[in-house]
């Protein structure tokens, strides 16, 4: 997909949202505030075809890493429990980090529109896990069985 074509998509989904002036800038970057709480970060690489989305999720504190670090490890294994995306950390800022790299060919406003509502809702859904495991309760439930991606069960310790 030539920068033109993802342009005019991003046009496109823009006006979709009532945000008509949404853009590219000249690198193939743009960021969306969502409720002042978030960022959505759009970058698209016309080299390799591939439009890139990352999120920060929130602060990982440097006494519940482990248990964090942990649980971001078990979910990323096979994508199961992240729909193909990727969480990471940022070492210089201490936040988690929700990554998807996603082909271009052949995307259009309904694709758009269905990835990044998949990705929205991941990116809600490991804030408020990082943020409940952070908690001081959050090991005291026990052990828990809980089912990811593709019929898989997983031990939550």
């Amino acid at each position: 997909m030539e920068i033109e074509d993802m342009q005019a998509l991003i046009s496109e989904f823009g006006q979709s949202l009532e945000l008509s002036d949404l853009a590219l800038d000249e690198t193939g970057y743009c960021t969306l505030a969502f409720n002042e709480e978030w960022l959505l970060n759009l970058q698209y690489d016309e080299s390799l075809q591939r439009l890139s989305l990352f999120s920060h999720l929130c602060v990982v504190v440097p006494e519940c890493r482990l248990q964090v670090y942990a649980r971001l490890l078990s979910a990323n294994l096979f994508w199961q429990e992240t729909d193909g995306a990727t969480l990471g950390m940022d070492e210089d800022t201490g936040m988690a980090v929700l990554a998807l790299r996603h082909d271009a060919h052949g995307l259009n406003l309904p694709a758009l529109e269905a990835l990044l509502e998949t990705f929205i809702a991941n990116v809600e859904y490991w804030t408020g896990e990082i943020q409940r495991l952070q908690q001081p309760d959050a090991g005291a439930a026990g052990d828990q069985v809980v089912t990811g991606g593709m019929g898989v069960s997983l031990l939550r310790v």
